[in-house]
């Protein structure tokens, strides 16, 4: 994927990570946009405002409906142990589209830390729940 590409030209992620709709099976052609969350150190250089701009400006020149969100790998770390659920959504069911091999390792280790430490349980509706 062209999209894909460039970004990994510009930012160099250590990892691109695709979810919602397109990884869970209910994605709806015209109607559902591609998720993707890029980890880059490259983004401790920009505000939060500034990367989503940059972001969407790449997906808009290949017409895509996408939702790009770029963060650092401290900032995802942090996420995760503050129980973002967005950020333990995208997790839970993303899938790697570029990874070192390294910091997606360390991702799903935090997760399963956290998961544990909380017992944290997705839901019969797609949530989360702390289980007793």
């Amino acid at each position: 994927m062209k999209l894909i590409n460039e970004i990994y030209d510009i930012y160099n992620p250590c990892t691109i990570i695709i979810h919602g709709s397109a990884v869970k099976n209910d994605y709806v052609e015209k109607i559902s946009d591609i998720d993707l969350i890029i980890i880059s150190n490259e983004f401790e250089k920009i505000n939060h405002k500034e990367r989503f701009i940059k972001l969407l400006e790449i997906s808009q020149r290949y017409n895509l409906r996408a939702e790009i969100f770029g963060y650092t790998k401290g900032e995802i770390i942090r996420m995760i142990k503050n129980l973002n659920f967005f950020i333990l959504d995208a997790i839970y069911y993303g899938i790697p589209l570029k990874n070192d091999g390294i910091f997606w390792m360390n991702i799903i280790e935090e997760f399963r830390k956290v998961e544990k430490e909380h017992c944290l349980e997705k839901t019969e509706t797609d949530g989360w729940k702390f289980k007793n």
